[in-house]
C-alpha cells in the first residue's frame, strides 16, 4: 500500500510539472522586451523590471486574453476612500476604471476597441450619477473613456420616494451621456449571459 501511494503522489506531482502554464504573449514568445510574459511596457513608461526590481517581469503573470474582453463592473456603494476625519475622498468602483483600462491597454497591448468595459450603478452607487455629486468629475472622465454607465430605474425609484429626485425629473437629474437600466441586479445577470464576465471592486 505504501508503494501505490507513493506511485500515485510521483505520478500526480509529474503531472503537475508538466502541466504548468506558461504565461505567453499572443506570439507565442514566451519572453519580450520586458524580459518576461507581458507584451509591452507598464503604464508608467517603466519595464516590469525597472518599476519593480530585477526579475519583476518572470515573477508577474500577465493576461492571456487579450481579444474581445467583455466585462461588467458594479458599483453598489458610493465611498472608495475615506481621510483621517471620515470624510469621504475617493468614489467606489469608478476610480478603478482608469486602472483596468491602463492594464489591458498600455501593459497588454490589447487596442482599446477590443476592450468592453460596462458600468452599472445602484443602491448608494447611484448617488454618484447625479449633476452635482461630488465625484460629478469621475463619472464624466468613465463616459468619456467610452465606458457606459447604467443607472438603476429601481435605485432611481427609491431616490424619488426619499426626494432626492423629483418624480419625473430623473432624465434631466442624472450626468450627460448616463444611461438606464430597468433593474441593476436583472442587468447585471443579462449582461453575464451576453459573455461579460461580471466584477466586483
Amino acid at each position: 500500500m505504501k508503494n501505490v501511494n507513493s506511485l500515485m503522489l510521483a505520478g500526480l506531482l509529474a503531472v503537475s510539472l508538466t502541466s504548468a502554464p506558461v504565461f505567453a504573449d499572443d506570439d507565442g514568445d514566451e519572453n519580450d522586451a520586458n524580459g518576461g510574459p507581458c507584451p509591452t511596457v507598464s503604464f508608467n513608461g517603466l519595464t516590469l523590471d525597472e518599476e519593480f526590481g530585477a526579475g519583476a517581469a518572470n515573477m508577474t503573470r500577465c493576461l492571456e486574453n487579450r481579444k474581445k474582453v467583455k466585462i461588467v463592473m458594479q458599483v453598489n456603494n458610493y465611498c472608495g476612500k475615506t481621510n483621517a476625519t471620515g470624510a469621504c475622498v475617493a468614489p467606489y468602483g469608478l476610480r478603478n476604471v482608469p486602472s483596468i483600462i491602463r492594464d489591458y491597454v498600455n501593459t497588454h497591448g490589447i487596442a482599446r476597441d477590443e476592450l468592453d468595459l460596462r458600468v452599472i450603478v445602484h443602491g448608494p452607487g447611484g448617488k454618484h450619477v447625479l449633476k452635482g455629486s461630488q465625484f460629478e468629475a469621475n463619472v464624466k472622465g468613465v463616459i468619456a473613456a467610452g465606458v457606459p454607465v447604467y443607472f438603476c430605474q429601481n435605485t432611481v425609484r427609491s431616490f424619488m420616494n426619499s426626494g432626492l429626485i423629483p418624480v419625473g425629473a430623473a432624465s434631466t437629474a442624472v450626468i450627460d451621456g448616463v444611461q438606464f437600466v430597468t433593474g441593476g441586479l436583472t442587468a447585471l445577470a443579462d449582461l453575464q449571459e451576453e459573455g461579460f464576465m461580471y466584477i466586483q471592486p
